[in-house]
């Protein structure tokens, strides 16, 4: 049976909660000793549903609508005055302030907090009356304790407005969007303390329009502030601002390089070294795209070489539906054109475009209205014997054909050029040699990757490719050399390495090093000490997902704050 019920209490009694007795199902082994079983009387103390050293007793606890109300009083006789600080006794009045709390059971719990005013009998102070404060519970003039607060204010950190709300419902604290985002506007802002080593970059508030800078802790690995300018000056006063950075890591931008000389002149900068990775491979594509040009002139000079004419392609035949079709309508038309009927009066008996009657009674036999091979003339046709040469060559994409013979001065539909190369595709040849290279971006990343990580068919095609063009040995050379350095942090033999590249290197990887000379102190710091900005990209794609929980409609106050605030 279940007891449920309202207790009142005064500051000396003790609360218990319902308690429910359970009939014995499980059979009973009777045995020497007797099974005893005893049931334990559970007393809870009130005081335990309020913060600890509040100095406040719980007077009644009640359920009204799924909502527990707790009402509770200050313990103290008096209170000190706000302004003068003297205790005073007095009693003058007392009202009912009603604060939301932690729920209690799953239910919305609130508590009913009676305060009393008293008076203030000091003849300097120019108070006469005011009210006692519980400052453990909550703050002057609030309608929530701290604790809830304090809840309410990491929930809408974490999730924001329309999730926080959404979370705060399941929690039986009903909270809207705007006062979860009001309550994280109104925290106050950290101190910002100046990393030794800091890690700089942008990150996209809208990408490909308008981008911010985002500042890491690289040691920490926690990020210190955000600017919503992106430029050069903005940064040179933040660290105008905040001195004190030894190290300054940096991806290869020039903006923040020349900020970083300006705003901290004795800090060294760092270079990062996925972006020196990612230069050099911009440098290798550049490479293998001159390289396999090269190959596929050599490549189709070997196949026309070799004596064998190259396949004709085969043109899509017209159907022998099509040539009765026309062979019927032509000798209609005739014969209404034979009782002088007009074009127009011919076009709503045989139901088609004047145009098209017109077309065929130009014509004085029905195989002129069709091509030579069975098929209509289009304006395409002028253009056949270039697609062909361009479709043997390997160029099989409809829309690049397109655009080339519409600079040559056709003006059909790229529709037309499309059903012309269907019936090419049906009875392509072969691919030739020269087709089965690999593209610019697949040979830069063979030349990049360790030889270990390289099947056996990557293997034999890099080994076909040194044999005809050794140029290819010797950039991989230079790139695994150049990785290593990288990857083992051996910054002291960057010199030998950018040696080896102007007495033997391709002309890409030539340029190359001539960029890194540019920036030749942050390059060479990047490849001897151990900081990077790895730490600070994941960072941005922390941001990213702050960013995107929003929608893009919170303005960048308040994902600086909740990003900051976050960590």
């Amino acid at each position: 049976m279940v007891h449920v019920g309202t207790v009142a209490l005064d500051g000396m009694s003790r609360f218990c909660w319902a308690r429910v007795a359970r009939p014995r199902t499980e059979p009973v082994e009777h045995s020497g000793l007797a099974d005893r079983r005893a049931t334990h009387k559970v007393d809870l103390d009130p005081q335990l549903l309020l913060p600890p050293g509040a100095g406040l007793v719980v007077e009644q606890v009640r359920l009204w609508d799924e909502i527990v109300h707790l009402t509770v009083r200050c313990e103290a006789a008096g209170a000190n005055c706000p302004h003068c600080g003297a205790w005073s006794e007095a009693f003058h009045s007392s009202y009912e302030r009603n604060l939301g709390d932690l729920p209690i059971a799953g239910r919305r719990a609130i508590i009913d907090l009676r305060v009393r005013r008293f008076r203030c009998y000091q003849p300097e102070c120019p108070r006469k009356t005011f009210v006692e404060q519980a400052p453990t519970l909550a703050e002057r003039y609030a309608h929530r304790t701290c604790r809830l607060r304090s809840l309410l204010e990491d929930i809408g950190l974490a999730l924001g407005g329309r999730p926080g709300s959404r979370h705060c419902t399941r929690l039986a604290i009903p909270t809207s969007r705007t006062t979860l985002l009001r309550m994280v506007r109104a925290l106050p802002e950290r101190s910002i303390s100046t990393p030794t080593v800091l890690g700089v970059d942008e990150f996209a508030l809208r990408r490909g329009r308008r981008y911010g800078t985002i500042l890491v802790d690289a040691e920490a690995h926690h990020i210190v502030d955000l600017l919503e300018d992106p430029s050069a000056d903005a940064l040179v006063e933040w660290l105008s601002n905040h001195p004190g950075a030894k190290v300054i890591c940096r991806d290869r931008d020039g903006v923040y390089a020349s900020a970083a000389r300006r705003g901290a002149p004795d800090a060294l900068q760092v270079a990062d070294r996925w972006h020196l990775v990612h230069n050099l491979a911009d440098a290798l594509e550049r490479f293998a795209v001159r390289v396999l040009a090269a190959l596929r002139k050599e490549l189709k000079a070997e196949e026309f070489t070799d004596g064998a004419p190259p396949p004709e392609l085969p043109l899509p035949v017209a159907p022998g539906r099509l040539i009765a079709r026309n062979a019927e309508r032509h000798d209609e038309i005739h014969e209404l054109m034979a009782h002088r009927l007009t074009v127009s009066a011919i076009a709503r008996r045989v139901r088609l475009d004047r145009k098209t009657v017109r077309r065929f009674a130009n014509a004085e036999v029905a195989a002129d209205l069709l091509g030579p091979r069975g098929r209509r003339a289009t304006a395409l046709d002028a253009y056949l014997p270039y697609l062909a040469r361009r479709w043997r060559e390997g160029q099989h994409v409809a829309a690049f054909l397109f655009d080339e013979v519409r600079q040559q001065g056709y003006r059909g539909s790229k529709r037309t050029v499309r059903r012309q190369l269907t019936g090419w595709r049906v009875a392509e040849p072969p691919p030739p040699a020269h087709a089965m290279l690999p593209g610019p971006r697949t040979l830069a990343w063979l030349l990049l990757r360790r030889p270990s990580d390289l099947d056996e068919k990557e293997q034999i095609l890099l080994k076909q490719l040194y044999e005809r063009s050794p140029e290819l040995v010797c950039a991989r050379q230079l790139a695994q050399h150049f990785l290593r350095l990288v990857r083992e942090r051996r910054g002291r033999e960057l010199d030998d390495w950018v040696a080896d590249v102007h007495s033997a290197g391709p002309p890409e990887l030539r340029g190359f090093s001539r960029n890194l000379q540019h920036d030749w102190a942050a390059v060479h710091a990047g490849l001897t000490e151990r900081w990077s900005s790895g730490c600070v990209e994941g960072n941005v794609n922390k941001v990213k997902v702050t960013k995107r929980q929003m929608f893009g409609r919170a303005r960048f106050d308040l994902l600086r704050k909740r990003v900051l605030l976050a960590n």
